[in-house]
């Protein structure tokens, strides 16, 4: 259910009662609060899975002990998390790959809006995603985008396109402001989580910050450098062989801070020169080359419906 339908009583009333009608046997809770307990168990959901945790024991029918890092001081990876709630109620997990699927919808509108901006079947698209709803802590420098896109337009012929979220535009202004070529934007407020998957799905390699985008661009096997800096790098830790996280390792970091209290330099730390070794080892471990010494086109999701 929306957060918005948890905070005002009546939302959440209308929100219990849409439950009781669909009379849902099972419900996983993926979320900590008490409130997302409550909720499944005044909309009678007949099995409610969740973690142990925030006072709700009692509201759930499967409570799950909360799991703990094998390590002290560690973190326990996003994935495995979730993937508990499923193993601890007797469930076997084969498979463990993140795949998201493209609706004919989505398809058109990516082919429209890559065509009409001029980018072929042929184009080498690169995509960057330099906010981060969380807050400013977690997004790389606007001058080390801006450096590392026109290093990729110069030396791989890319067209890169920057997405954003709502509230997100200033950053992007200013990485086209600093960039000597010029990128396509998407801006987020425009663009809607389903049209954002087409549009990453097109892409032929995706650099961006630890949020949402980057999930996607994982799910859709794109080579994928992700940058870390205020947030674990083994929070969200993969195995996949196209995802490279980079992560300074600064005194400092993890600290989990919205917005850095002093000099940022975990993320000052990451160097486009690092982000564009990591994307050429990528690109270069590619099946095969393309004449102009680009890396060969993987097969992606088709545009066209």
């Amino acid at each position: 259910p929306p957060r918005r339908a948890q905070r005002r009583p009546a939302s959440f009333w209308r929100a219990a009662m849409a439950l009781r009608q669909a009379r849902f046997d099972t419900g996983y809770l993926l979320t900590n609060s008490l409130s997302s307990a409550a909720l499944f168990w005044l909309g009678r959901v007949g099995r409610r899975i969740g973690y142990a945790r925030d006072g709700r024991r009692l509201l759930l029918t499967d409570p799950l002990p909360v799991p703990r890092p094998a390590t002290p001081g560690g973190v326990v990876g996003i994935k495995e998390y979730y993937l508990n709630l499923a193993r601890g109620v007797g469930l076997t997990v084969t498979e463990t790959r993140v795949e998201l699927f493209l609706g004919n919808d989505d398809r058109a509108f990516a082919a429209r809006f890559y065509a009409e901006r001029g980018v072929g079947d042929g184009d080498f698209v690169v995509g960057m995603n330099p906010g981060a709803a969380y807050g400013a802590a977690k997004c790389w420098r606007a001058d080390y985008y801006a450096a590392t896109a026109d290093t990729l337009v110069r030396e791989q012929g890319a067209r890169v396109v920057l997405f954003s979220g709502p509230g997100e535009e200033r950053i992007v202004e200013e990485i086209t402001r600093l960039m000597h070529s010029t990128p396509l934007t998407v801006i987020g407020a425009g663009v809607t989580l389903q049209n954002l998957k087409g549009l990453i799905a097109r892409c032929d390699l995706f650099v961006g910050n630890d949020s949402g985008p980057i999930q996607y661009a994982i799910a859709f096997d794109l080579p994928v450098v992700t940058i870390f800096g205020s947030t674990p790098v083994e929070y969200a830790a993969t195995d996949y062989p196209r995802v490279r996280q980079l992560c300074a390792h600064v005194a400092c970091a993890p600290c989990n801070h919205r917005t850095c209290p002093i000099d940022h330099r975990c993320m000052s730390a990451v160097t486009p020169e690092w982000v564009i070794r990591e994307a050429e080892a990528l690109l270069g471990g590619e099946s095969e080359r393309s004449p102009n010494g680009r890396g060969a086109r993987r097969q992606r999701p088709g545009l066209r419906p």
